[in-house]
């Protein structure tokens, strides 16, 4: 999703929640958000957000992406693989002997490394399984289009 604004449309309201049903584009395949919005198993994108503007069922609204939370996503999506990586190299050069199972440490290290990375890839997507079922939004209605 890019900085411009995406529409969708209310399709249910349940406790001040609004579900809006977006239509797929080609920038879907890039977002760093599509865990949160992926199509369900009728094939829509059903986004679960605070009726902020008191929209009603049928509506046709604005959706922008809120920052903070864009920036947070983001962070734990490709900077905790980063670190984790980087620690289980550098964990494994420090504590690894010098050949384990006919392996050189430096690529014992890199394996260690990538073991770390693959962990840290099972408990982001955990994570954003888990936050997209909770109040963590981010997303937000802009503007109602069409009532």
């Amino acid at each position: 999703m890019s900085d411009e604004f995406e529409t969708g449309v209310v399709r249910g309201i349940r406790d001040e929640i609004a579900e809006v049903e977006l239509h797929s584009n080609e920038a879907c395949d890039h977002c760093g958000a599509k865990h949160i919005c992926q199509p369900g198993a009728n094939g829509k994108r059903i986004l679960r957000l605070p009726n902020t503007l008191g929209a009603k069922v049928g509506d046709t609204v604005n959706i922008e992406q809120q920052g903070a939370n864009q920036l947070r996503l983001t962070t734990i999506q490709y900077g905790l693989p980063l670190l984790s990586f980087l620690i289980g190299v550098f964990i494994g050069s420090l504590v690894l002997p010098d050949s384990m199972l006919f392996l050189p440490r430096d690529l014992s290290s890199f394996l260690m490394g990538i073991a770390l990375l693959l962990l840290s890839g099972l408990f982001i997507r955990h994570w954003t399984t888990h936050k997209s079922r909770q109040n963590f939004h981010v997303f937000r209605m802009d503007s109602i289009l069409h009532s």
